[in-house]
């Protein structure tokens, strides 16, 4: 299972130039360099600051119970919001267990400061039921935001990564260097039968993906409240933008 967080930071432009050599910042000439003393800062992009892989080995668990025990204990004391969002498939419940992937995430997430839980785009609800089917946004649709992420009409990067990732496999920038891609456009996921630590994992590439399909509109996905039961639906593009302006107020965030 991987996660990968980020977080908005400011940037300029200029620094798409440095090369990070031994952990010195160094110019295209060789000078080294202090980024925010180079070039200030100018705008706001998000920026990968870390990445968790969990193996059934793992000592604290595998799975989801594994991976958010490891949330837990690398940010519970983080004061800010946590916006977490991934595979709509984690809302069905596996026959071997009596709870789904998100409702475990939902109670580790009532632990932290105000915390949004993003399930997925609703594909159905029924209020007096209580029933709410969850989808995943549309292949073409987040692969497109992914690349605009990367780089947009304007040539402007809206998402920088780790520039050395602790993982044996490469994480997420080694996840979307080293995958290749099926006949739909997807990525390929016959590593993901592989036990080999090694090799780049098409599920950090789906980490970035979504992440990137939600922090570029004009869809969205539903919002759980922090008691992990109330889902607002923000399907429309001008729920979204209405959602993101609201977000921006109340964090200072711009994205």
């Amino acid at each position: 299972m991987s996660v990968s967080i980020f977080q908005p930071k400011l940037w300029n432009d200029r620094w798409d130039d440095l090369i990070l050599d031994s952990g010195k910042w160094n110019t295209l000439t060789g000078e080294v360099v202090d980024p925010e003393e180079w070039a200030p800062p100018a705008r706001t992009v998000w920026a990968q600051v870390d990445e968790i892989e969990i193996w059934p080995d793992n000592p604290g668990g595998g799975m989801t119970r594994g991976m958010v025990r490891e949330i837990e204990k690398r940010y519970l004391d983080h004061k800010g919001r946590i916006i977490v969002l991934g595979d709509a498939s984690g809302n069905q419940r596996r026959s071997s267990s009596t709870t789904t992937d998100w409702q475990i995430i939902g109670e580790s997430m009532r632990k932290f400061i105000n915390p949004m839980i993003l399930r997925g785009l609703i594909a159905n609800q029924n209020l007096k039921e209580g029933r709410t089917m969850y989808s995943n946004p549309a292949q073409r649709d987040a692969l497109q935001n992914a690349n605009r992420m990367l780089m947009d009409a304007t040539g402007k990067m809206h998402v920088c990564f780790l520039p050395d990732s602790p993982l044996a496999s490469g994480g997420v920038a080694g996840a979307l260097t080293g995958l290749g891609f099926k006949a739909d456009g997807g990525f390929d996921t016959r590593n993901e039968r592989k036990m080999d630590r090694d090799i780049a994992r098409s599920h950090f590439a789906d980490t970035y993906k979504y992440f990137a399909w939600w922090a570029l509109p004009p869809a969205s996905f539903s919002a759980d409240r922090n008691d992990g039961t109330y889902s607002a639906g923000l399907n429309s593009a001008e729920d979204r933008r209405r959602e993101r302006d609201e977000f921006n107020e109340r964090t200072g965030w711009i994205f």
